[in-house]
């Protein structure tokens, strides 16, 4: 299943790190894999989950000098009461 998927690549990713899988910062509550309109999606399950920040990760092309943050992002912005934190890609 997909979220199982995601579990794996979040162990290599430790493993990789040089963390064991019990000291890796990784271990998520929930893992879940929605369907739908994307920003209704991610602003819905933030709120029904009751959550305090909503955290997405940027490609060098969202952050280019063409657009401040990709269309996702904005509207996301623009519809959830929850803080975002988007986080520049590395060097």
């Amino acid at each position: 299943k997909e979220s199982d998927i995601v579990q794996s690549a979040l162990f290599t990713f430790c493993e990789e790190a040089g963390r064991n899988q019990a000291g890796c910062y990784l271990q998520p509550d929930e893992i879940l894999i929605l369907h739908g309109n994307i920003v209704k999606t991610i602003v819905a399950t933030a709120a029904e989950k009751k959550m305090d920040l909503i955290v997405m990760g940027a490609h060098k092309s969202i952050l280019s000098a063409d657009t401040s943050v990709s269309k996702v992002a904005k509207g996301i912005l623009r519809h959830s009461k929850i803080p975002i934190l988007i986080v520049p890609p590395q060097d």
